[in-house]
């Protein structure tokens, strides 16, 4: 019985470090170099990635003139009838699933004998890559926005009757607009076939101790392994650091299977209790007692989204600056000037769209020029869209001036102020705009003083 990684048994890494330069040459050589034309249709640009079972490359369809992205099985694996039976497996698992936050599979064919696959190209980066450029754990909101969508995703491929056993940050795209799609089908099987199944297979960070220690699954257990790969996934949005992880493979499942998990307050002494209470339950060992499906995860982790905004009738306003210095400062003056509302900042448009959309603001607070979406384009967007049309917005520029300004409030932007700002201006404004919802009022002076 030995465990896989990704999908590749765990000491494949090793052997493959091992090989001499020649055979990975070779090996490489097989691949279609950018350029090459495949069935007639797809024009390979340049590769993406590799996983365990093949290599992935962004590629033209140029027969519907779009951009897709090409699975091709490695070549050490087409003579190997598992293998080549498991990735039309991961083509079909595709294949039953139609949803927003699902990659879409769009063909499957063979080139000289070696199966292929043809995805939806998703232009951005995995959720792995972005907790790692980010240099700091995302705010509650863009956590929670992640994980609503990978939980619809997940949802959605549970209902077509297929569980993915290998839910993990790096098999979760982010694209435009901050649309989070789950990629990486490999390991997924159909629910009723998997009962049976002894073999571990995962990434040991995000496995369930059921698969860790091999045993057989009833089937109406079987989603519940991707639950806990969830509640792994939470708890590292939510504190920025994974539950367990060690420095050896042996102590990680060690972990996995006997270690309760670690209380989420420890790592984030601001996080609120509901969203400990699901993520835990979620981890739950004993799959009987863990959350029952991800829909519940998903509602719960909802009910602890809105428990903490809105309890107590708090506002919430939205920072979007791609400065750290002025989203640190900007957080601090608002929270301090008032104690009650719940403030979030966000490095750019797309994701502070994104997180409004979802959850709507009690005001945007936006910095005027911004790599991606700028503050005039996501002024444009926020006035665009029903929930967040009537939301005030204070526009904040180090560079604009007066015909910025005269486009932002045909837009429809509420105030506008100049960088370096009075930290008083931006109170008093932002506690004017704050007003106008009628849910709120600004607290006493004297409670804001201190």
């Amino acid at each position: 019985m030995t465990p896989d990684v990704g999908g590749e048994p765990l000491t494949l890494p090793t052997i493959r470090e091992g090989w001499g330069t020649s055979v990975r040459e070779a090996l490489q050589e097989s691949y279609p170099e950018p350029g090459a034309l495949i069935d007639g249709a797809y024009r390979i640009l340049e590769p993406l990635g590799e996983g365990g079972m093949g290599v992935v490359f962004k590629a033209r369809d140029e027969r519907l003139d779009r951009l897709v992205a090409l699975k091709l099985i490695h070549p050490e694996q087409v003579c190997r009838p598992k293998a080549r039976a498991r990735f039309l497996e991961e083509a079909r698992a595709m294949a039953r699933v139609a949803h927003p936050n699902v990659v879409e599979i769009h063909a499957f064919g063979e080139l000289e004998g070696a199966p292929y696959f043809v995805m939806e190209y998703v232009p951005g980066t995995d959720l792995e890559r972005w907790l790692g450029q980010r240099g700091s754990r995302p705010s509650l909101g863009e956590a929670w926005t992640v994980l609503d969508q990978a939980c619809a995703g997940a949802q959605a491929i549970h209902d077509s009757g297929t569980a993915h056993r290998d839910l993990k940050a790096s098999n979760l795209l982010i694209g435009p607009d901050f649309r989070v799609l789950i990629a990486d089908l490999g390991l997924a099987r159909l629910v009723e076939e998997h009962s049976g199944e002894t073999i571990v297979s995962g990434t040991p960070a995000y496995m369930a101790p059921e698969l860790i220690l091999g045993r057989a699954i009833p089937p109406e257990l079987v989603p519940r392994v991707d639950v806990y790969s969830l509640g792994v996934l939470a708890f590292e949005l939510f504190t920025g650091s994974l539950p367990f992880a060690a420095s050896t493979l042996s102590e990680t499942l060690r972990l996995q299977v006997k270690a309760p998990p670690p209380r989420l307050i420890t790592r984030r002494h601001d996080l609120p209790k509901p969203f400990e209470d699901a993520v835990l339950q979620a981890l739950a060992k004993d799959p009987l007692e863990r959350t029952a499906t991800v829909e519940d995860f998903r509602e719960a982790l909802a009910a602890a989204w809105e428990c903490s905004r809105d309890e107590t009738g708090s506002p919430f306003v939205l920072i979007v600056d791609d400065e750290p210095g002025y989203r640190s400062l900007l957080t601090k003056l608002l929270t301090r000037a008032f104690p009650t509302a719940r403030v979030e900042a966000v490095p750019d448009g797309t994701r502070a769209l994104a997180l409004a959309r979802s959850h709507p603001p009690n005001l945007v607070l936006s910095d005027l020029d911004m790599p991606g979406m700028n503050g005039i384009e996501l002024t444009a967007e926020l006035r665009a869209h029903e929930a967040t049309r009537e939301v005030p917005i204070l526009v904040a520029t180090g560079v604009g001036g007066p015909r910025d300004w005269h486009v932002l409030s045909q837009l429809g932007a509420d105030a506008f102020v100049i960088k370096p700002f009075d930290p008083l201006q931006i109170i008093g404004m932002a506690e004017s705009l704050l007003a106008r919802r009628a849910a709120w009022r600004p607290p006493p002076r004297s409670r804001r003083s201190s």
